[in-house]
C-alpha cells in the first residue's frame, strides 16, 4: 500500500521526455519488467483482457493513420507514447492493485490528491495556472472533485453505522450543493448522482432491481432538461452570482445553446471525423483549415470568440472519443465506446450490489462517462482515467470489500444486460 500511494503521489512531477512524462508513469515503466513476470500469475478477468484487445486496436489504428497520413516523426513518438503508456498504467494495476478494492480505492484517491497538488503548486499549466483560484474557475479543475472525493468517503465511513448513516447521507447532497454555488455545473451534476445513489443504496442489504434502475434513469433524462432550465433561470437571474451569470451568458450567446458553447471545439472535430471517419489524421493531428472552420462556424453562430483560435494548429477536438476518433480513426473510437460500455456496467452493478462505497463508485464512473464525451485526454489522464476504469472493472466482477484473496467469483452476473 504505501508504495501504491507513492507511486499515485508522484504524479506530482513530472519531466520533458518524448513530451511530458509524469513521475507516476516513471515508476509504472521501472515496474514493467515485474508486472510483465507477474502477468501470466494473475487471474484477468474478461474485461481486463478486452482491454487490451481494445488498445492493440486503438494502437494498430494509430500506426495506420500516420504511416499512411506520413505524420512527423515527433508527433509519432507523442502518439504512440501516450496509447503505450495508458496499458502500462493498466498493466500496473493488474498486476499490482491486483482485485483489492481498498488498494483500487487508495490508488485512485491519492492520484486526485496529487492533481490538486499540482494545481496548487502551478506545476501543470493545463488549466491556464489558476491554482490560486481556489473557488473560483480552478473549482471544477480539480479542488472540487477532491472535495466531492473527500465528502463521499466520509460519507461511505459514516454510513456503516446506524447512528451516523443520517449525516452519511446527507453529506453526499452538500457537497454537491457547495459545488453548484460554485458554478461547477458538470461537477454539480455529477456529485448529484452520486449523491442520489448513496440515499437509495445507505443500509440496504439487497441491490435495487433492474426495474428501480431503469426508473431512475429514465427520471434523471427526463429531469435534466428542467434542471439545465432552472439553472439557466437562477445564473441569468444572479441568484448564483455575477460569476455564473457572465459564464452563462458567454456559453448561451448565439445559437450553439449552453452544451454545445462550453464545447465549442466538437465543431471542428466532427467535421474531421466526417473528412475521414476510418482513417485518423494522424497523432497530434495539424490542420490549420478545421482551427479556421471553427472560427468561421463560431462567428457564424454569433458567440463570441474567447483567446487566439490561431495559436495553434492542432485539430481542435475536447473529448477522449472525438481526439482519439480525429487522430487513430475509427479504432481509437471503439475504444472509448467499449470503455463507456464498461463503465456503464459498472454502474449498474454498483447499484445492484451496494456497499457504503456506492456513491464513490458512482461519481467515479458518472466523471469517467462524462470525461470520455467532454473532457480532452491529457497528460494526467493517461493515468486517472486507465485508473478510474479499472475501478469499473471491479465493481463488475468482484463485490467490493471483499478479502481479496477471495475475490474469485463474480458479485453479479458476468452480463447483466
Amino acid at each position: 500500500m504505501p508504495f501504491l500511494c507513492l507511486t499515485a503521489l508522484a504524479l506530482i512531477f513530472d519531466i520533458p521526455l518524448v513530451g511530458r512524462l509524469t513521475g507516476a508513469e516513471l515508476l509504472t515503466l521501472a515496474c514493467l519488467p515485474y508486472c510483465l513476470w507477474r502477468l501470466p500469475r494473475v487471474r484477468l478477468s474478461p474485461p481486463e483482457v478486452q482491454f487490451f484487445v481494445m488498445l492493440a486496436l486503438w494502437m494498430g489504428g494509430a500506426v495506420v493513420s500516420d504511416l499512411y497520413r506520413g505524420t512527423p516523426t515527433d508527433d509519432v513518438m507523442r502518439g504512440w507514447s501516450k496509447i503505450a503508456f495508458v496499458g502500462i498504467n493498466f498493466l500496473f494495476m493488474a498486476t499490482v492493485v491486483g482485485k483489492d478494492f481498498r488498494r483500487a480505492t487508495a490508488f485512485l484517491f491519492c492520484l486526485y490528491l496529487a492533481s490538486v497538488i499540482r494545481l496548487a503548486a502551478g506545476i501543470s499549466d493545463e488549466n491556464g495556472g489558476l491554482g490560486a483560484d481556489v473557488f473560483g474557475t480552478s473549482w471544477k479543475f480539480g479542488y472540487g472533485q477532491f472535495w466531492t472525493i473527500c465528502c463521499l468517503l466520509m460519507s461511505a465511513g459514516l454510513l456503516t453505522s446506524p447512528f451516523t448513516r443520517l449525516f452519511g447521507m446527507g453529506l453526499p447532497a452538500v457537497a454537491a450543493l457547495v459545488n453548484l454555488l460554485l458554478n461547477a455545473r458538470n461537477l454539480f451534476g455529477i456529485s448529484a448522482v452520486a449523491a442520489t445513489a448513496t440515499m437509495m443504496t445507505a443500509g440496504r442489504k439487497r441491490g435495487l432491481s433492474r426495474t428501480a434502475i431503469g426508473v431512475i434513469a429514465a427520471t434523471f433524462l427526463v429531469l435534466g432538461p428542467s434542471l439545465v432550465a432552472v439553472y439557466g433561470y437562477a445564473a441569468e437571474a444572479g441568484y448564483l452570482g455575477d460569476q455564473a451569470r457572465e459564464k452563462y451568458e458567454l456559453q448561451n450567446s448565439g445559437e450553439l445553446g449552453l452544451l454545445l458553447g462550453g464545447r465549442q471545439e466538437s465543431l471542428a472535430s466532427t467535421q474531421a471525423i466526417m473528412d475521414s471517419p476510418v482513417l485518423g489524421h494522424g497523432s497530434w493531428a495539424r490542420d490549420i483549415s478545421y482551427v479556421l472552420l471553427l472560427k468561421a462556424r463560431l462567428e457564424m453562430a454569433g458567440v463570441e470568440i474567447q483567446g487566439d483560435l490561431l495559436s495553434s494548429d492542432l485539430i481542435p477536438s475536447h473529448s477522449h472519443l472525438f481526439g482519439a476518433w480525429v487522430e487513430s480513426g475509427v479504432c481509437g473510437a471503439l475504444f472509448w465506446l467499449w470503455a463507456l460500455w464498461i463503465t456503464l456496467r459498472g454502474l449498474y452493478a454498483a447499484l445492484r450490489t451496494p456497499t457504503p462505497l456506492t456513491g464513490f463508485i458512482v461519481f467515479i464512473g458518472a466523471s469517467l462517462a462524462w470525461d470520455i464525451f467532454f473532457s480532452p485526454f491529457g497528460l494526467e489522464r493517461r493515468i486517472v482515467t486507465p485508473a478510474s476504469l479499472y475501478l469499473m472493472m471491479i465493481a463488475i466482477w468482484w463485490r467490493p470489500g471483499a478479502p481479496a484473496a477471495r475475490l474469485t467469483a463474480p458479485a453479479v452476473p458476468a452480463r447483466p444486460w
